[in-house]
């Protein structure tokens, strides 16, 4: 009961800086090093008898089958994150799946199978528990804290599931979940849900096997039905998608079918941490094996290539027309097929390692080039992604404008470097906050860099995100939970309440808090002007960073608006080999609006333009130094 107290009573801003370690970066584990001892010898991981095959195979599809089907998918996830034989460890879910989806299968009215449901879940009997004195009050303050509710009615449509089922399924609603730990979803401390566990079957499949890629469906539909916190924001009606998606998911024999049916699954969350990758490379083979080493930056819908490699025939600037005799509009419309973003006019983050794709190693990419066409050959690498600098994004931190600005680039910064910077920049008219690109190399440093800028800027402690989590006793149902600050004195605030978190591990060693003495590092108040940098590419911990710096009282944002993808990342294995992630957390400005999908706003509106790329002029920096040096207006 301790470690529950944790997880959901003690809204600590610990808590919170822990999560944000968390949310930094994404990192996919190989399916092969998901060994099974991690099961903890859990008596589910003894049930092997479909541990390669399910057994199950459909070669056509009844609408009566289709529709037992989408029960079945329901009535199993329902019952997965609830029944506490199943939470405690004792039942290996998937294979209870498999024992009884040929049954359902072979019903021919919805009756027959609600009774074959039925009878499968009581030979797992349950009593409804009684929570004690500790555990009615911390349920009482979680009830408290309601934001967002899955909707379940559906358990009492007696006329779709008859009675059996219904009165089955209607009492185990009145669980309430008090030991996850050893459970499909386990509650981590920061109200982190983490479903690394479901992972059973997660290896290379028979790809003829109807079980196991329905399997792959039915696991993703219930993860995003019971712990996505933005289900409220998806544009179509989910239960739909299950019932549409089962026809395609059964009848399909080949690897490349299933892969592409599940991408096709994650892009209904819009959201751009839906990142996808299955070991095969059977995505970014779709659009060419062979990838041009170049990058590009979204202008308006117009793809222009925004870095590549020297010997490229491409030019920084040109304007990607068509590849291979395809046009960039129909590989863009093929790209949001089956990768998610949250927005579909913000798209360079997430479509920039599909699109300069061909099936050769030489590709013929045509440009607009100074209002000219020209059809260029380019060469092309196997299934590689280069790290390929966009324009700006490489830029050292340092003086600006005769040395009255001082500017700091996040996706250069290196541990260390802040307060020799701030040293260098105090009494400077105004200060540049580069939040436009992340580094895949950052340290942890750079990464709680939002903190230690916050006591340079901000005078004053102040909130500035909402966190929204799942709330761990009635799975699909959401509570309003942590809170972030930043600001002078925050860091401080921490060391007082006795902070010793290994998440700080990397700051102390790098001495951002604390000098060699022990002593807190005691850091200027800058009064200068301070000008914040985004774009569409600034996603995740950057816009974390962006609300962290956008209430400082000399700050204004310029740009656009950002990715809109925020909270931390939680990962999913799927059977086959494919990993994909979700947001794990909801977050809001702390007035609760939203950021997710929309994305921050900036102040001023400042848009980078083909003809600045092209002949290097970065118009946001520009933009920043005329906001600082022009004379105020009276």
């Amino acid at each position: 009961m301790k470690k529950r107290e944790i997880k959901i009573n003690v809204f600590s801003k610990k808590v919170v800086i822990s999560f944000i370690l968390i949310v930094m970066g994404l990192t996919f584990v190989s399916c092969t090093s998901l060994d099974k001892t991690e099961e903890k010898n859990l008596k589910r991981s003894q049930d092997t008898e479909f541990a390669s095959d399910s057994g199950v195979r459909i070669e056509k599809l009844s609408e009566v089958q289709q529709k037992n089907l989408h029960t079945l998918a329901k009535v199993w996830g329902f019952a997965k994150y609830r029944h506490p034989d199943i939470t405690a460890g004792n039942i290996n879910w998937d294979a209870e799946l498999f024992r009884v989806m040929p049954k359902v299968l072979e019903a021919t009215t919805k009756e027959e199978a609600g009774d074959i449901m039925a009878t499968w879940l009581n030979q797992f009997p349950f009593q409804v528990n009684t929570l004690s004195k500790e555990q009615e009050d911390l349920y009482r303050q979680v009830k408290e804290k309601a934001y967002l509710d899955v909707e379940y009615s559906w358990i009492k449509n007696r006329q779709v599931l008859g009675n059996n089922l219904a009165d089955y399924l209607e009492n185990l609603s009145k669980v309430k979940v008090t030991d996850n730990d050893n459970g499909y979803a386990v509650f981590e401390e920061g109200d982190i849900v983490n479903v690394s566990s479901d992972s059973f079957m997660d290896n290379s499949i028979n790809y003829e096997d109807t079980g196991m890629r329905l399997l792959g469906l039915f696991r993703y539909w219930n993860i995003i039905e019971y712990f996505y916190p933005y289900k409220n924001l998806m544009d179509e009606d989910w239960d739909q998608v299950l019932y549409d998606k089962i026809p395609e998911l059964a009848l399909q024999s080949d690897k490349e079918s299933y892969v592409l049916s599940i991408a096709n699954l994650t892009t209904y969350i819009h959201d751009s941490h839906g990142f996808f990758n299955d070991n095969f490379k059977v995505l970014p083979q779709h659009f060419g094996a062979y990838k041009a080493k170049a990058t590009i930056f979204n202008i308006d819908g117009q793809i222009v290539i925004a870095g590549r490699e020297d010997k490229s025939p491409l030019k920084v600037g040109d304007i990607v027309v068509a590849i291979d005799g395809t046009s960039i509009e129909k590989i863009i419309e093929e790209c949001n097929k089956y990768i998610s973003v949250s927005d579909k006019n913000r798209f360079t983050n997430a479509f920039d390692y599909y699109l300069l794709r061909s099936t050769k190693e030489i590709a013929e990419i045509e440009v607009i080039r100074n209002g000219e066409k020209l059809s260029l050959n380019v060469p092309c690498y196997y299934n590689r992604n280069y790290d390929v600098k966009r324009l700006g994004q490489d830029e050292k931190s340092g003086f600006m404008g005769d040395k009255k600005i001082g500017y700091i680039n996040i996706a250069t910064l290196k541990s260390g470097d802040l307060d020799k910077l701030m040293k260098k920049f105090k009494g400077t008219e105004g200060l540049i906050i580069d939040v436009r690109y992340h580094n895949a190399k950052m340290s942890e440093y750079i990464k709680f860099i939002n903190y230690p800028i916050g006591e340079y800027i901000k005078p004053e402690v102040s909130e500035y995100q909402q966190f929204y989590s799942s709330n761990s006793f009635e799975p699909g149902k959401f509570i309003k939970s942590t809170s972030n600050s930043s600001g002078r004195g925050f860091i401080a605030e921490q060391l007082d309440k006795g902070i010793d978190s290994t998440t700080f591990s990397k700051i102390f060693d790098n001495g951002i808090i604390r000098t060699s003495l022990g002593k807190v590092k005691d850091r200027y108040q800058y009064n200068g002007k301070v000008i914040i940098l985004m774009n569409e590419c600034t996603q995740s911990v950057l816009e974390t960073m962006v609300m962290s710096f956008m209430d400082a009282p000399n700050a204004t944002v310029i740009g656009t608006p950002s990715a809109g993808a925020n909270g931390n990342i939680m990962d999913i294995t799927l059977p086959g080999c494919i990993q994909t992630s979700i947001s794990g957390l909801a977050v809001t400005y702390m007035d609760g609006s939203q950021t997710q999908r929309i994305g921050l706003k900036p102040d001023i509106t400042v848009k980078q333009t083909v003809k600045g790329i092209a002949e290097g002029k970065d118009e946001v920096i520009e933009k920043a130094m005329e906001l600082i040096t022009k004379p105020e207006s009276k």
